[in-house]
């Protein structure tokens, strides 16, 4: 069964944002792992020839990436991870 555009767009969203909220409460230690696991199911799912697949696995690890990039920065500022 074929997703729609809006439908896979909005997955893809929904999951980043979820990757982005999981990321920062998990202890610093275990966040890159993630990140490479992430990075490793895209590159099964590019073998296997799923584009859309590995796009998604790569927007998710964009995610934690993201996530992970506020850990120099509160390093750096002292302050608090933003809340919310």
């Amino acid at each position: 069964m074929a997703t729609p555009s809006d439908d896979y767009n909005a997955l893809t969203t929904a999951l980043g944002g979820i990757c982005f909220a999981l990321t920062r409460r998990l202890p610093k230690e275990e966040r890159q792992p993630l990140l490479q696991d992430l990075v490793a199911m895209a590159h099964g799912r590019n073998t296997a020839g799923d584009l859309r697949g590995e796009t998604m696995f790569l927007d998710m690890a964009a995610a934690v990436a993201s996530a992970m990039a506020g850990d120099d920065r509160q390093q750096q500022t002292g302050g608090n991870p933003p809340s919310g």
